[in-house]
């Protein structure tokens, strides 16, 4: 659903005393979940990136070597 459908049908309510409030929440709530979702992909995509060009370097060993 559009947001211009949704400002034609509030129209349309209070026209005619009709409440469509119901109608908004869903509405808003997947524009923020599409968002959201868009945010964290961006986000991945960003730290696998990172991490991919991080020069790793090893760390020496804790356990000793050969000495009982």
């Amino acid at each position: 659903m559009r947001v211009d459908d949704v400002a034609g049908n509030i129209y349309l309510a209070l026209l005619f005393g009709l409440d469509f409030r119901a109608m908004l929440p869903p509405l808003f709530a997947d524009a923020a979940a599409g968002i959201f979702r868009r945010a964290m992909d961006g986000a991945a995509s960003d730290f696998e990136r990172v991490v991919e060009q991080h020069r790793w370097a090893t760390m020496p060993s804790a356990v000793s070597h050969g000495k009982d």
